[in-house]
């Protein structure tokens, strides 16, 4: 039913007559920022018109009741928005970026939710006095639990998620640094889909018929793509590809702008070795890896994991990381020993220690493929993700560099 209506909308959109668009009017008349930014002066929910489908009536009220709720509760506004950002946008398919360049052109703070075409949400807090922490919503809200109609559970995570921020606890207003934009000078132009007058009503229809048949064939490869995408077996934490990617591009943005250390940091030498064994990492992985690329993804956890401990010797003068979490390293540092079935015991975060002993093994951070994170062979099978991190990172790069270790492989 989606498809229909979405296809219906691209029917309705080739076929009506323009209101006003003469032939010698420029194609690029406004930026895709100028026209949400305008949207958004009117009304804080904005749909684009390529998603209308992908909501029914009952849904969008849904979420605007959200958005009432969530603004009274802040005491600031609330904005919405679904919007395609494929990597050929301005923002270079960056959310983050897209939300803060939305930001500069509608000049008003408040909170800022999308929705992109694979519908992702992104949220970035603009002096909001309350203190919502780095990961701002649960993961679970981040992706949809349904690869083939992500869009199936959007309003209900949409919903969740402002619910989650409405609930937080006040704080000094704070906006975050964005730490990875889009080239500043390409702030592309990008078309407005504006219907346009066709010279016959049988051209109109011809040519709307062509687009129809063609949008098809896009759903049904694109619906056809999602479907192959499988879960992990288990009900675990299994980040996508492009997750850590976007992750580890951030936290190695924020720790280079620590670089270099001191010279007085007492963990001076462990942090440059965190930045070069991260930024070595991040490196051989490559800005687009593949979504079932297993070993790709361990070495995103590795950067990730590598910039966070350097920023956290610095930060609370450590002469040594603190252990992350055995279960799960992106949750942070393990506080708690716990055992989990096929691992030697090890300390875990708070959230871990708390699972149940035989749920625990369902709750170990898996890579595509649905393997736990150290079952798969490489550096992070032999070493987990520990204290000498930097060391074991650098040492297996050397090896690898000589022929002397195989690479991670799932």
């Amino acid at each position: 039913m989606r498809a229909a209506a979405f296809l219906l909308t691209a029917v309705l959109v080739l076929l009506v007559p323009g209101g006003g668009a003469s032939a010698d009017e420029p194609p690029y008349a406004l930026t895709r920022l100028d026209r949400v930014a305008t949207a958004l002066e009117k009304d804080p929910f904005f749909i684009d018109e390529e998603l209308l489908g992908t909501l029914d009536a009952k849904e969008r009220k849904r979420i605007r009741t959200a958005i009432r709720r969530t603004s009274r509760s802040l005491g600031m506004p609330v904005f919405v928005l679904l919007i395609p950002n494929p990597s050929s946008s301005e923002a270079d398919g960056r959310n983050d970026v897209f939300l803060h360049w939305l930001h500069d052109e509608l000049g008003k703070d408040g909170l800022y939710l999308m929705a992109d075409h694979e519908a992702d949400l992104e949220v970035v807090p603009f002096e909001v006095p309350r203190d919502i922490g780095y990961m701002l919503i649960g993961e679970e809200l981040v992706d949809s639990a349904d690869p083939g109609d992500p869009f199936a559970d959007l309003p209900q995570r949409i919903e969740g998620a402002l619910d989650e921020l409405a609930g937080t606890p006040p704080g000094e207003p704070a906006t975050p640094r964005l730490y990875a934009t889009a080239d500043p000078f390409g702030r592309k132009e990008l078309p407005v889909n504006e219907p346009e007058t066709w010279g016959s009503f049988w051209g109109g229809l011809f040519a709307g018929l062509s687009a129809v048949l063609a949008l098809y064939g896009i759903a049904v490869a694109i619906r056809g793509r999602y479907r192959s995408l499988t879960r992990s077996p288990h009900d675990s934490p299994q980040p996508r590809v492009k997750s850590l990617r976007a992750l580890a591009d951030e936290e190695l943005a924020r720790l280079a702008a620590l670089m270099p250390p001191p010279d007085d940091a007492p963990g001076r030498l462990y942090v440059q070795r965190s930045y070069d064994a991260a930024r070595f990492l991040s490196e051989g992985v490559g800005p687009d890896p593949g979504p079932r690329d297993t070993g790709a993804a361990l070495d995103l956890v590795g950067v990730i994991v590598l910039a966070r401990q350097g920023r956290e010797i610095l930060e609370k003068d450590l002469l040594r990381p603190l252990v992350p979490c055995r279960m799960n390293p992106l949750h942070g540092p393990g506080v708690l020993k716990r055992k989990v079935v096929g691992m030697p015991t090890g300390k875990v975060c708070r959230a871990c220690a708390d699972v149940r002993p035989n749920e625990r093994g369902d709750k170990v951070l898996r890579v595509p493929g649905g393997y736990r994170y150290h079952e798969v062979d490489g550096r992070w099978k032999r070493g987990y993700v520990g204290q000498d991190l930097a060391e074991r990172v650098l040492e297996s790069l050397s090896a690898e560099r000589f022929g002397d270790e195989d690479r991670p492989r799932g």
